[in-house]
């Protein structure tokens, strides 16, 4: 005897349909192991402003705190990294982490980077939003204002595209019944 196993399912939900406000001029960029990105066209030679977003899936409760931990560690395990700032506030409209700073990057050389985390609880797992926005260093003066609106901006949407309201919320992420 058999069974069938689907995806998406109650024992394996979609992760939260995600949508941000890009500038004019901005881009939608296909990125390997993202499921949402943006960059800012720029000449062959120069590093492209971005903003991606990944969403990894996790058995069970998964706390926030875990995620931050993991995402600290990576920075601080850099030899010159240099910590701009970080505070626990919101993302994706529930309670969040945002950590800035600098830090070498082979063939670019310094550059900016910021991610915003948070954790999405959906039955059986937990779906870990990691928003990063990463700039080159000369270009961060004039940059940094518009990745972090664009980090911001962050939200749940529809299938379409759409802003979908209370999807954001904490507490939207209700138990998917077996």
């Amino acid at each position: 005897m058999s069974q069938f196993v689907s995806y998406p399912s109650a024992a394996f939900p979609a992760p939260p349909a995600l949508g941000v406000d890009a500038p004019d001029g901005w881009s939608a960029l296909v990125v390997e192991n993202t499921v949402l990105a943006v960059g800012l066209p720029s000449e062959p030679g120069v590093f492209t402003p971005n903003v991606c977003v990944s969403v990894s899936r996790v058995p069970g409760i998964h706390e926030l705190d875990e995620s931050v931990h993991s995402v600290v560690s990576a920075y601080e395990a850099l030899d010159d990294f240099a910590e701009i700032g970080r505070e626990s506030r919101e993302v994706f409209g529930r309670p969040g982490f945002r950590i800035e700073g600098s830090f070498g990057m082979p063939s670019v050389g310094a550059v900016y980077q910021a991610a915003h985390l948070t954790v999405v609880q959906q039955g059986t797992v937990t779906h870990v939003i990691n928003a990063v926005a990463t700039c080159a260093a000369p270009q961060a003066p004039e940059l940094v204002p518009v990745l972090r609106a664009i980090l911001d901006s962050l939200r749940g949407v529809d299938e379409r595209g759409v802003d979908e309201p209370g999807l954001d919320e904490p507490g939207a992420e209700e138990p998917v019944s077996a």
